[in-house]
C-alpha cells in the first residue's frame, strides 16, 4: 500500500527507470500504473531535485494523447510515480509481434503522437526520449505518449554514476584521412 491509497497488484514491466506495476487507486476506484524508480535517482540530491521538478512539470500536461502523471510519492526512502493506466501495448510490442507496421496502420498512431508532441512543445516541454517503447497504443487504436524527458534524465544519471554512456547515441568513429 502506497500513500495509504495505492495497492500494487502485479509487475507489468521493467525498464531503464525501474519496475512498473499495475495498481489500484482505492480512493478513486481506478486502475493505475506505478513505477518504482531505480535507486540511482536518490543517490545525488541535485539529481533527485531535478527529477522531481521535471516530473512535476510533465504532470501539468493534460492532453488526450499524453499519459497523465497522478502522483509522485516518496515513501520508505523510495520514489514512485503513479500514472494513468493505459489498456493496450507499447508500439514496440506491437511491431515486435507483427514484425512490421504498415503505413496505413501507422498513420493514426503517428497522428496522435504528433498532436501530443505539438501540445508539449507549445507548453515548452520537449520529450527527449521518444521511441516505440514510450508510446502506448490503446485497444481502440489511439496512441498515448509517456515518459517525457524522465527516462532520459534517468539514463543521464546512470551514465554519470557508472561512467557508461547509455544515451542511445551512435558511437563516434575515427574519421579516415582519405
Amino acid at each position: 500500500m502506497l500513500d495509504n491509497k495505492y495497492v500494487l497488484l502485479r509487475q507489468i514491466g521493467e525498464g531503464g527507470m525501474g519496475l512498473v506495476y499495475e495498481g489500484r487507486d482505492n480512493t478513486l476506484k481506478r486502475s493505475v500504473a506505478v513505477k518504482k524508480l531505480r535507486s540511482e535517482i536518490k543517490l545525488n540530491p541535485r539529481d533527485k531535485s531535478r527529477f522531481l521538478h521535471e516530473a512535476q512539470t510533465v504532470a501539468a500536461l493534460h492532453h488526450p494523447f499524453i499519459v497523465d502523471i497522478y502522483a509522485i510519492i516518496e515513501e520508505a526512502d523510495e520514489i514512485y510515480l503513479v500514472f494513468e493506466h493505459v489498456d493496450g501495448n507499447t508500439l514496440e510490442q506491437i511491431i515486435e509481434k507483427a514484425g512490421h507496421m504498415s503505413a496505413e496502420a501507422a498513420k493514426p498512431v503517428l497522428k496522435c503522437v504528433c498532436e501530443a508532441l505539438a501540445f508539449a512543445h507549445a507548453n515548452k516541454i520537449v520529450h527527449r526520449d521518444l521511441k516505440p517503447s514510450n508510446i502506448m497504443v490503446t485497444k481502440l487504436g489511439h496512441a498515448k505518449v509517456m515518459d517525457f524527458g524522465i527516462a532520459r534524465q534517468m539514463k543521464d544519471t546512470a551514465s554519470r554514476l557508472t561512467r557508461v554512456d547509455s544515451s542511445g547515441r551512435w558511437p563516434t568513429w575515427p574519421r579516415s584521412r582519405n
